[in-house]
């Protein structure tokens, strides 16, 4: 049967839990309509039409858990694939993993079934997470090996201004990655 069709923001609102040790202010079910002002940019990630979705904001305003997890999370469930999600630093992946996913992998049945974060014989380690129909890759973007390892139709860009500008005379992060995605039809960059 094809996969269930659902929005990020249905989704997240029906299946995402935020942890106590994610260290969010609202923990247990998450709620878009605590965040209304992420529902234009959710439905642009989610728009097959959009290939491109870049947002300036603030700081603190729900973009790493509602849209950039959330999205994640659909993803993972419904229409798994590659995804690779680039840092500034690998350092700042692993605290993104600790930080953030695990604790929401933990708490959120629907990622807890696809994800066994117990054993690294499934595949999974503080950077690369393995569900059926694709992977999880965080990456430091100051490693070229890292960002030109992997390609995926799903790349996701935390910090773009942070990321390193000329990586060892390659040249931009952020551009050899976009890289990794030019053989998809189907292709999304966030």
């Amino acid at each position: 049967a094809p996969p269930r069709q659902q929005s990020t923001r249905e989704w997240a609102d029906e299946s995402l839990y935020l942890s106590p040790d994610a260290g969010t202010a609202r923990p247990g079910k998450y709620r878009s309509d605590v965040t209304p002002w992420l529902w234009a940019i959710q439905d642009a990630i989610d728009d097959p039409n959009v290939h491109e979705v870049v947002c300036m904001k603030s700081s603190q305003v729900g973009w790493t858990i509602g849209c950039i997890v959330a999205h994640i999370g659909k993803r993972i469930d419904l229409d798994p694939c590659p995804i690779v999600i680039m840092f500034p630093t690998t350092d700042s992946a692993r605290d993104f993993n600790d930080e953030k996913l695990v604790p929401t992998i933990d708490i959120t049945p629907r990622l807890r079934a696809r994800i066994d974060l117990r054993s690294r014989k499934a595949g999974n380690r503080a950077t690369r997470k393995k569900f059926i129909g694709g992977f999880l890759k965080m990456v430091g973007s100051n490693s070229p090996r890292s960002v030109k390892s992997s390609s995926a139709p799903l790349l996701i860009v935390e910090e773009p201004d942070d990321a390193s500008q000329d990586i060892k005379g390659q040249g931009s992060s952020i551009q050899l990655l976009k890289d990794r995605a030019k053989t998809y039809p189907r292709f999304k960059i966030i």
